[in-house]
């Protein structure tokens, strides 16, 4: 049998050389595509932790001005707050910054004057030792 003339045997390497190339495009286009579905998750993952905080913000605002209106005991509230807090899968709201800017967001809605905001009951200790946290309802009370 006589070798293959020199066009089938270059027109066969043409041939591989290119079906190689597509799997290589095909497997960086697929890398690609794993790459923006990585990202497009962690978008997605960062825009629900966005309206989960927001929805936990909305939830103790709300449920400090009920409280301010109804004039429930303090530590119902307080305990209301870490029931909200667990609901949204926070462990510690007291070290929550958006849980004070809540509460100050609450203190606005239940219509108390900003001029008295420390004379509210379970805020005194607040305002009267922790500079970050009072500096955190106010923040609130002003949006």
């Amino acid at each position: 049998m006589k070798p293959p003339p020199i066009r089938i045997t270059l027109a066969l390497l043409a041939a591989a050389f290119l079906l190689s190339a597509c799997s290589i495009s095909y497997s960086s286009g697929k890398s690609s595509d794993s790459v923006k579905s990585l990202f497009d998750s962690s978008t997605s993952s960062s825009g629900k932790k966005e309206e989960s905080e927001a929805a936990y913000r909305n939830d103790i605002r709300h449920m400090t001005a009920v409280f301010l209106e109804t004039g429930l005991p303090s530590e119902k509230y307080m305990r209301e707050i870490g029931r909200i807090a667990e609901r949204h899968g926070i462990t510690d709201w007291e070290r929550e910054e958006g849980t004070y800017a809540a509460i100050g967001a609450g203190l606005k809605k239940a219509g108390i004057p900003a001029s008295d905001l420390r004379d509210v009951g379970f805020l005194a200790d607040v305002f009267s030792g922790k500079a970050d946290v009072s500096a955190a309802i106010l923040r609130g009370y002003a949006l």
